[in-house]
């Protein structure tokens, strides 16, 4: 199995916040939509989320997707297409990063600059603030009516926003698969 409707969305942030539960949320405008990512700061199973963040990542996938994928602002579906050449994500196969550099971090604690809670909410903040483009992989999603978070927008976005694959049986072992994990690049 895998996710459903996998793909990119591209675009600008406009707003961001906690409000409760497993994700923190950011609002993002793609063209004349606007959109809403749950980007997850802990596990269902209130386990810690490991976290990777570099101001200065390099890897030939990003240079690809920035130079040649040509990815205008909205929702880009990713089909089935697996192995390198697919604009999917798959963080094992891949090798997008050392997983040893990954530190695992409480969705919220005491302190300053000590949780996943707070360091989201500052990279998203500054890229708001610095008007940078968002490229978040996931999975699409869409409700009817309004946004229970930003109540003035309609109820869709993405979601996801983590690896997709490893799960054990359970929970969320329907979301595992190849090529197709989430992640933020901002």
């Amino acid at each position: 199995m895998a996710v459903k409707d996998y793909g990119l969305l591209v675009g600008s942030i406009t707003d961001s916040r906690y409000f409760y539960g497993n994700h923190y949320q950011i609002r993002v405008k793609a063209g004349q939509d606007e959109y809403r990512i749950a980007v997850n700061i802990q596990s269902a199973d209130k386990s810690d989320v490991m976290m990777y963040v570099s101001d200065h990542y390099q890897h030939e996938f990003l240079d690809r997707v920035l130079e040649k994928g040509n990815f205008q602002p909205g929702f880009h579906p990713i089909g089935s297409g697996k192995g390198v050449s697919s604009w999917g994500l798959d963080f094992l196969r891949r090798q997008l990063l050392d997983f040893n550099q990954m530190i695992p971090m409480p969705m919220k604690t005491p302190g300053p600059d000590n949780d996943l809670l707070e360091r989201v909410s500052y990279e998203v903040k500054r890229g708001q603030k610095q008007n940078a483009i968002i490229y978040a992989w996931g999975s699409r999603w869409q409700e009817t009516g309004k946004d229970k978070y930003f109540e003035d927008m309609a109820s869709f976005g993405i979601h996801d926003i983590h690896l997709n694959q490893g799960n054990p049986i359970g929970y969320h072992d329907d979301d595992n698969g190849t090529w197709q994990d989430g992640s933020l690049c901002i």
